[in-house]
C-alpha cells in the first residue's frame, strides 16, 4: 500500500514519483508505461536494468526495493535520495576538493564492484548521481548497463558525449575501463564546474568528439595537486597508459587524493565517516531539493 505524492522526475516512458509506504517511510516509484515501453521496443531493456539493480547492489548504487505491475503500468520501487543531483549542487555552489574527494570516493568504490559483477555502466555523469539526507552518494539509472563477459569487448555508442573515452568515439570498441575514463572527467567537472571537453558551443557534438580524440586536458594551478595527478593519469589518450589500466578502480583507489581514508573503504561503505557537506533537508520525505513538473 503506497500514498503516491509529486512528481520527481519525467522520462520518455513515464514519471518519477515521490510515495509513501504504511509505516510513512519515503519512496521513489517509477512508473513506466507498458504501451509506450512496447512501441518503443524497450520492454527487454527495462527488464535488463531490473536484473542489473538486483545484481548490484551495494551501499552507493541506487537501492530497487521491489518491482510490480498493472495492466498498463510497470513500477520500480526505488530508494528515495532527497537531496537532488549531484548536477545541481556543482551548479548552485561549486564543490571544494574536501566534499569532491568524499562524493567521488563513493562513486569509485560503486564503480569497483559493479564491475566486479560483470556490469560496466556507461552513463556516468553529475545528473545520474544522487545525494543522500547524510550527503553520501548513490549511482543511479542503470538504463544503459551491460552485462560484459571478461574478455569481450562492447562497441555500441551511448551515454553524455563529453564523457564518453577516445575509443568509444572512434568505435574502437571499450571493457569496463570506459567507466573509469568517465570518472576521471566527472572528478574534473566536481572541482571546475565543467567537463574538461567542452568546446565555446556544448551542442556541438563533433567539436566535443575532436576535444576528446585529442585528450589534451588544461589543469588550472588551483587545483588540488593530488586530484590534478589523478585526472590526468585517468584522461590519457591511450588507455594502456591510463591509471587502472592495470587492474581497475582498485589501482585508482590507492590515488594520494582518497588518502583521507586510510584505506578504509569498509568505514565508508558503512557511513561512518563524516560528510563535508549535508543537504539542507525538512524530514526524510523532503523533496524540495528536485525540479517542480506539471502533475496529470
Amino acid at each position: 500500500e503506497l500514498r503516491v505524492g509529486r512528481t520527481l522526475g519525467t522520462g520518455t516512458f513515464g514519471r518519477v514519483k515521490l510515495a509513501f509506504g504504511g509505516d510513512g517511510r519515503p519512496y521513489a516509484l517509477k512508473m513506466l508505461l507498458k504501451e509506450a515501453m512496447i512501441a518503443t521496443d524497450q520492454t527487454a531493456a527495462v527488464l535488463h536494468e531490473r536484473d542489473v539493480l538486483r545484481k548490484t547492489r551495494h551501499p552507493f548504487v541506487l537501492e530497487l526495493h521491489g518491482v510490480f505491475h498493472s495492466r498498463d503500468v510497470c513500477y520500480f520501487l526505488l530508494e528515495f535520495v532527497p537531496g537532488g543531483e549531484l548536477f545541481s549542487h556543482i551548479q548552485d555552489r561549486g564543490m571544494a576538493f574536501e566534499e569532491a574527494r568524499f562524493l567521488a570516493a563513493h562513486v569509485l568504490d560503486a564503480l569497483d564492484h559493479v564491475h566486479a559483477q560483470g556490469v560496466v555502466y556507461r552513463d556516468l555523469k553529475p545528473e545520474n548521481i544522487l545525494i543522500d539526507a547524510r550527503g553520501y552518494a548513490r549511482v543511479v539509472d542503470f538504463g544503459f548497463a551491460k552485462v560484459l563477459p571478461a574478455d569481450a569487448m562492447t562497441y555500441t555508442i551511448l551515454g553524455t558525449p563529453e564523457y564518453l573515452s577516445p575509443e568509444c568515439v572512434l568505435g574502437q570498441g571499450y571493457r569496463s575501463d570506459v567507466d573509469l575514463w568517465a570518472f576521471g572527467v566527472l572528478v574534473y567537472e566536481m572541482l571546475r564546474g565543467r567537463s574538461p571537453f567542452c568546446p565555446p558551443n556544448p551542442d556541438d557534438t563533433m567539436a566535443v568528439f575532436r576535444l576528446i580524440t585529442a585528450a589534451k586536458v588544461r589543469i588550472p594551478p588551483s587545483m588540488d595537486a593530488g586530484a590534478a595527478a589523478l585526472v590526468t593519469a585517468v584522461l590519457r589518450r591511450d588507455r594502456r597508459k591510463r591509471l587502472g589500466d592495470q587492474n581497475g578502480a582498485p589501482d585508482i583507489k590507492a590515488s594520494a587524493v582518497f588518502s583521507f581514508l586510510n584505506g578504509d573503504w569498509a568505514a565508508l561503505r558503512a557511513k561512518d565517516i563524516p560528510a563535508p557537506h549535508v543537504p539542507d533537508l525538512n524530514g526524510d520525505g523532503d523533496a524540495s531539493k528536485f525540479d517542480t513538473y506539471p502533475e496529470d
